[in-house]
């Protein structure tokens, strides 16, 4: 008699595992992502793996030496930039596929764990002109930009137009490139490359406002996968011109 209360028990857990333990044992036939891949610039890196046929997207994990796994990424692509790194340091990523299915989310096992180390931080080399010319109603500015740096840098769409003399100046401004027939689009970024320079424009949210010497302009831009300010005034239109200029 204990003998068949026993195989009915387990006979009972067996169904059980079935029925409510299913989402683990599916789990064992979803697929890790493979090949996962990375390589590096001083402030970020670029992780890449191999489409998994079937699944809903991946779950991407990082960690440093000094702390724990954390999830940084979920996505349905393939690839991912993880931006803002610390440099010339270790930096540890691993990757889950998961699967939606009947409202139930479901992971595999993480993916092989890959180490990268980021590069040696060099500093962006980046100069502006302005131009000292007023204007009481600007609603369009531009700045002139040269990059002396070793990596191309990557203008970011938004920006600040700052008075400093009257905060009531102060606007948010927005990059803005013209066609050949001087119509405007909107950009989601500007590249320019090493030792190459261009003209950039932006135009000022909300009402025109007053432009002259006292303005400065706050541009955003990527630099070896770090996001950098820098402020731009008339001041530095001499800095700009003798770069080139050196003895």
């Amino acid at each position: 008699m204990k003998k068949l209360v026993t195989f009915a028990l387990i006979f009972l857990l067996f169904i059980s595992t079935l029925s409510f333990g299913g989402n683990s044992a599916y789990a064992k036939s979803i697929k890790s992502p493979s090949k996962f891949t990375t390589s590096s610039r001083a402030y970020s890196t670029t992780l890449k793996w191999n489409k998994v046929t079937g699944v809903s997207g991946y779950v991407v994990y990082h960690r440093t030496a000094n702390s724990k796994y954390k999830k940084i990424k979920t996505t349905t692509a393939t690839s991912y930039i993880h931006y803002n790194l610390k440099a010339n340091a270790k930096h540890y990523y691993r990757v889950k596929s998961y699967e939606k299915k009947k409202g139930k989310t479901t992971y595999s096992k993480y993916s092989k764990t890959v180490i990268i180390k980021t590069k040696v931080a060099t500093k962006p080399k980046v100069y502006t002109f302005m131009t000292d010319k007023k204007d009481d109603s600007a609603a369009i500015v531009v700045l002139a930009i040269k990059n002396k740096s070793n990596k191309s840098i990557y203008i970011q769409k938004y920006g600040d137009l700052i008075d400093n003399d009257y905060a009531d100046y102060d606007r948010s401004l927005t990059l803005v490139k013209f066609t050949s027939n001087d119509r405007l689009y909107y950009p989601k970024s500007i590249t320019i490359k090493p030792n190459s320079e261009t003209y950039i424009a932006y135009v000022v949210n909300g009402s025109p406002t007053w432009y002259d010497e006292n303005t400065m302009i706050r541009f955003y831009f990527y630099y070896e996968g770090q996001l950098w300010h820098q402020y731009a005034t008339i001041d530095d239109n001499y800095n700009y011109i003798e770069v080139d200029f050196k003895p």
